[in-house]
């Protein structure tokens, strides 16, 4: 049985791109030495495009990866990840600029900081992340066409949302094409259109660590990210 995660390529480019990026626009990360690892980070900065943001926030929530920030100013990006249950570190300028506590999933440091507090605060909140995850349980879709997992959520769209409801009402099980275009209840909709559609459901549902997978051309299935279930077996 084949199966391929939809929306995969884009990720692949996004993280072509994020290291492209990394010397212009990211302040300097902690030094990888042989006994070190870093878990998956993106940096928000200050003119980071809507749907660049989109993909980074999916790329965070299937690898279990902490999006970094500065505080005050990125204030809203924090709030929309922490609608998601994403996990974040604040850089902070001065000690009077101090954020609030807001949960495990977030923390913080005066910048410039050394590489090692840095290194210990990613590695501290991506496990955290993966504990959250987790405890959350499994997704459900609330009547305001959200996805849920525990408090976390994302919005979907009015198209989604039925498409949503019936993978998730058979999570992490198959649901047929034909089923799932007649629940698009429109005799307009194509297979590439629907396609389409999964795909975006994928990227929307990507930050609370779930995906969208194709099996075998013929069905779908919504599932814990494959990346996520691959550093549990590790």
């Amino acid at each position: 049985m084949m199966m391929r995660v939809l929306g995969q390529r884009k990720f692949v480019a996004m993280q072509t791109t994020m290291g492209s990026r990394r010397t212009q626009t990211q302040p300097p990360g902690p030094g990888m030495s042989s006994s070190h690892v870093l878990p998956s980070t993106a940096w928000f900065g200050p003119t980071v495009p809507r749907g660049t943001a989109k993909e980074l926030m999916a790329f965070l929530g299937s690898h279990d990866g902490v999006a970094v920030v500065h505080w005050p100013r990125d204030v809203g990006i924090v709030r929309e990840l922490a609608r998601s249950g994403l996990p974040r570190l604040l850089l902070v300028a001065n000690q009077s600029d101090a954020p609030p506590y807001d949960g495990l999933l977030q923390d913080w440091l005066l910048w410039p900081a050394s590489e090692e507090a840095t290194h210990d605060r990613l590695m501290t909140l991506s496990r955290r992340s993966a504990e959250h995850r987790v405890a959350a349980g499994l997704p459900t879709v609330d009547d305001r066409g959200r996805v849920r997992r525990g408090d976390d959520y994302v919005e979907l769209s009015a198209f989604e949302h039925p498409l949503a409801e019936a993978l998730v009402a058979r999570f992490e099980e198959p649901v047929t094409e034909s089923d799932l275009l007649a629940i698009a209840g429109r005799p307009s909709v194509s297979r590439t259109c629907l396609r389409v559609r999964l795909s975006r459901l994928s990227e929307d549902v990507n930050p609370l660590g779930l995906e969208v997978v194709s099996i075998s051309g013929a069905a779908y299935s919504m599932r814990r990210c494959i990346s996520l279930l691959d550093e549990c077996a590790a």
